[in-house]
């Protein structure tokens, strides 16, 4: 210790000083001259936002007439403010969709703010009139949130929405409208480790639990408590070109006025088709929840082929390649195929699987199973689904049921 020194620094290394002191060896001048980024003095980050994505469309419909989609995603310099908003117009501001969303994303906890406003219309037919009425679904409100990540996998989503949800009969507007003020904590859980093939994940685990409450703020209001979860497990061979997908949802809501579960179809279905031919659309409250309402899939049934405020889903799938790409030609190809298993059901009070007629027929009931095969492709970027399911009558199989629809796989 006692022959320890203090490392003198180099004389020979050109300093601040000695460079602010050095004669000028060329005739530029010290306006012109690059500045010493050593002595710059700093400046504090000033919030400014540019543009990061802005996509519009626009259309003519027969129906709507004149339309047009906007997204558009603003941030700052380092990403810590985002502001989001999406436009659908039609007809006026009462008839389109919009949303509006503020990020702040800094800290350990991102935040949200948004405020939406969004349409949907649905018709029924009224034996009184002999013809079908027309009914427009409106939702508005404001909503607050908070997610807080464990890790790279694991996060904590808190959300409080406010929704003024009503339906008018557009047919009919004389007739009084039917409104709900809602107050909708929420808060879920979820884990996702999964890596992606080529439609879908391929190997990894999703997995996610959601609490939702109503609070019944007046005799005309609503109320209840609903629970929700999602599992998805993947299990890949061969470097993916073999994956074996599996599926289970199930949810329940309880309360004096439990929420309604849709069990049938596929998301997205171009060739769709609705239990009775209508949009299972009745209250406000229907149209409010309409992201979580529908569960899929449940192939070779139709849209709302079983309801209830209890539901369960699971699926199977054995997925493989049926044509690798090919670079050779000017639109590369990819089709996958598959083999799915599909059961699930709905139900109130009681779950009865089967029911039988006066006359000793079996039919399905809450439960409803479909088996099939199952094409993917892309063609000009969109991702285009083909299934073909047979449906379990009890009795026997059905004739089989072609549907498609766009988008990827769970």
């Amino acid at each position: 210790m006692s022959r320890q020194q203090i490392v003198q620094s180099n004389p020979d290394i050109p300093t601040a000083s000695k460079q602010i002191n050095k004669p000028a060896v060329n005739s530029i001048s010290d306006e012109t001259s690059l500045a010493d980024t050593s002595i710059t003095k700093p400046l504090d980050y000033k919030i400014s936002f540019s543009p990061d994505i802005i996509l519009s469309t626009v259309g003519v419909s027969s129906f709507f007439g004149v339309q047009g989609v906007t997204q558009m995603l603003f941030s700052d310099m380092l990403g810590n403010h985002q502001i989001y908003g999406m436009f659908n117009l039609r007809y006026d501001l009462r008839n389109s969709d919009f949303y509006v969303a503020y990020n702040y994303l800094p800290e350990v906890i991102d935040y949200q703010i948004a405020a939406f406003h969004s349409v949907g219309y649905t018709s029924r037919y009224n034996p009184f009139l002999g013809g079908y009425e027309d009914f427009r679904f409106r939702d508005f409100g404001l909503s607050f949130g908070a997610s807080y990540a464990f890790d790279r996998y694991r996060r904590l989503d808190w959300k409080l929405d406010y929704h003024n949800s009503s339906k008018d009969n557009i047919s009919f507007p004389t007739d009084p409208s039917l409104t709900r003020n809602l107050f909708v904590p929420q808060i879920t859980y979820v884990q996702d480790n999964t890596q992606f093939g080529w439609f879908a994940p391929n190997k990894g685990t999703r997995f996610l639990v959601e609490l939702m409450g109503v609070p019944k703020l007046s005799t005309e209001g609503i109320g209840f408590m609903s629970a929700r979860t999602d599992m998805r497990h993947y299990f890949n061979f061969w470097n993916g070109y073999l994956t074996f997908a599996f599926r289970g949802s199930a949810g329940a809501s309880f309360g004096p006025n439990p929420r309604t579960f849709f069990v049938g179809g596929v998301d997205n279905w171009i060739n769709r088709e609705f239990s009775n031919g209508v949009i299972p659309f009745d209250k406000p409250e229907d149209f409010t929840f309409i992201q979580s309402a529908f569960q899929y899939p449940m192939r070779g049934w139709e849209i709302n082929s079983v309801n209830g405020s209890k539901f369960f889903v699971a699926n199977g799938e054995m997925r493989f390649p049926l044509l690798a790409l090919i670079p050779a030609i000017p639109i590369p190809f990819v089709f996958q195929g598959a083999v799915f298993y599909d059961v699930g059901g709905a139900w109130n009070d009681k779950f009865n699987a089967t029911s039988t007629d006066p006359f000793g027929n079996v039919s399905p009931n809450n439960l409803r199973m479909s088996t099939g095969f199952a094409v993917r492709s892309v063609l000009f970027g969109l991702p285009l689904r083909l299934d073909i399911a047979w449906r379990d009558n009890v009795s026997a199989w059905s004739e089989p049921y072609y549907l498609f629809s766009m988008g990827g796989d769970f």
